[in-house]
């Protein structure tokens, strides 16, 4: 197959690509919809309506449909949050318009909503995909001035969606994973929903909201009977809330379990601790140089959260054998 007859996800106009990438699905989803109708119908006909009551009803049908659109909808949320993860490169390719951060990034700015949300169709912010969208800007917040002018029209539209008992609704029910998912949103923010005066309502955070689902070995969907998508759900956005509590990376920040497989002043991830190790932190100091993130972690040396001379003269020690 030649370069022209490729169709990459991540080469090209993003919303064309994200299209490409929801039409199959929609259609897949439809077709798969016909299987429970033809049931339905030859079932009902020939059987009887107790009968009917086993086939997957209509409720069902339209559930897979949405979900088929929800998928191609918010691709472009998850992979940016995918790259993101462990600050990894976009594919290099010889494409005319390759698919770059800043782009995917522009993407969901274009997708906000006027009433400061974001959502799967319509013009009134969800929850849920505010929350998945806030957790793919939250890496830009500090160093993109149209990010946190987004991010803070979106955080204003949450505390005003909030409910009294601290909990969110979507599609009509207030349910757990609306509240997971704007759990991760805020903690990925640094916020945490407990003390922000924002997200605590007559006297309930968010936190008190979740428990309120809380079921024998996991959580329910609208009530406290076991589901295994709201468990699913629940379970990582109170590790997300443990990470933030505990001075930990955000969730979807596993930069600090890769930079454990490098020595402290190893900046470039050779291996090796040398002098352009040091060289790379003095760059850094006067802008000349961006690290990744796995880099910025092993060029803190003395762990202060601070890349300064200090790490720099700290590097030169580690090499010359004096610490």
């Amino acid at each position: 197959m030649t370069t022209q007859e490729k169709n990459g996800i991540t080469e090209g106009v993003i919303w064309k690509q994200l299209l490409i990438f929801f039409f199959p699905i929609l259609v897949g989803s439809f077709f798969q919809q016909l299987y429970n109708t033809v049931d339905s119908v030859i079932v009902g006909q020939f059987v009887g309506k107790e009968a009917l009551s086993s086939v997957g009803g209509s409720a069902g049908q339209i559930i897979s449909l949405v979900v088929g659109f929800f998928t191609g909808v918010s691709t472009g949320v998850f992979a940016l949050i995918a790259l993101d993860t462990g600050d990894y490169e976009i594919p290099q390719t010889d494409a005319a318009n390759p698919t770059t951060r800043e782009k995917l990034v522009q993407t969901i700015l274009d997708a906000q909503v006027a009433n400061g949300g974001w959502t799967f169709f319509g013009s009134t912010a969800d929850p849920d995909m505010t929350g998945m969208a806030i957790q793919a800007l939250a890496p830009y917040y500090s160093t993109n001035s149209d990010v946190k002018e987004a991010i803070d029209k979106a955080l204003t539209a949450m505390s005003n969606a909030q409910n009294e008992n601290g909990g969110f609704a979507s599609w009509g029910s207030v349910n757990s994973e609306s509240c997971a998912q704007v759990l991760v949103a805020l903690t990925s923010l640094g916020i945490d929903p407990t003390n922000d005066e924002r997200f605590i309502k007559n006297g309930n955070t968010l936190i008190d909201a979740m428990m309120s689902f809380s079921a024998e070995n996991g959580f329910g969907h609208t009530d406290t009977t076991y589901n295994q998508m709201a468990t699913e759900q629940g379970f990582y956005a109170f590790v997300s809330f443990d990470r933030l509590v505990n001075g930990k990376t955000s969730l979807y920040n596993m930069t600090d379990r890769l930079a454990e497989n490098y020595a402290v002043g190893d900046v470039n991830l050779d291996n090796t601790v040398s002098v352009i190790d040091a060289t790379l932190v003095q760059k850094q100091i006067v802008n000349l140089e961006q690290l990744s993130k796995v880099s910025l972690i092993k060029a803190d040396v003395n762990h202060d959260g601070v890349i300064d001379v200090v790490d720099a003269t700290e590097i030169q020690k580690i090499i010359v054998k004096l610490v």
